[in-house]
């Protein structure tokens, strides 16, 4: 009776192991205000970036005299000891690690407040790659983390600006995750 009871148990909690484990699997179940990766993914990788976010002065397509900056792009390096990626628009973050092509692009799962003002938000993603290989092969999950800067300017967009580019500094932390074996 006991050993039933248990198997019973331990089938139940397998079972809402695994059904959570498929509803987590894509972006939209993830909890808000949360960027942890769902269960079963671990920390591969904890790369330091250091960069711009790109922004653009444009007129409003719904009211043509407001104007403001429209965020273009990333351009940033990811360094550790040495220089190992590059991250740039997609989002896309590209190996450059000798002998390694590998790239992994990234969606938005989640996004929330920086711990730090005037930073861009914290973010998870979800990742699909673009080219395999070492580095980002077998990247799941990206977070970006422990942001600082890279806000659009406050002021600065109007009729005599339009077209004008404003490259804000940024850093970050980059944590690339993968499934566990």
């Amino acid at each position: 009776m006991k050993i039933t009871k248990f198997f019973a148990t331990a089938s139940l909690i397998l079972s809402t192991s695994t059904f959570s484990m498929l509803i987590h699997a894509d972006c939209t179940q993830t909890v808000p205000g949360d960027i942890t990766p769902p269960f079963g993914n671990e920390l591969k990788l904890n790369l330091p970036a250091k960069g711009i976010q790109i922004y653009d002065c444009k007129a409003s397509l719904t009211a043509p005299v407001t104007y403001s900056w429209i965020f273009r792009s990333p351009v940033a390096t990811l360094s550790k000891d040495r220089k190992a990626a590059i991250h740039y628009a997609g989002p896309r973050w590209k190996s450059i690690v000798s002998g390694d092509n590998s790239a992994v692009q990234g969606t938005r799962c989640q996004s929330i407040a920086s711990v730090n003002l005037n930073a861009i938000p914290q973010l998870l993603l979800s990742a699909a790659q673009v080219n395999p290989g070492p580095l980002f092969g077998d990247v799941t999950y990206i977070q970006r983390v422990n942001t600082a800067g890279g806000v659009a300017p406050a002021s600065g967009c109007d009729s005599t600006t339009v077209g004008a580019e404003a490259d804000v500094p940024y850093t970050a932390d980059y944590k690339f995750y993968k499934a566990e074996y």
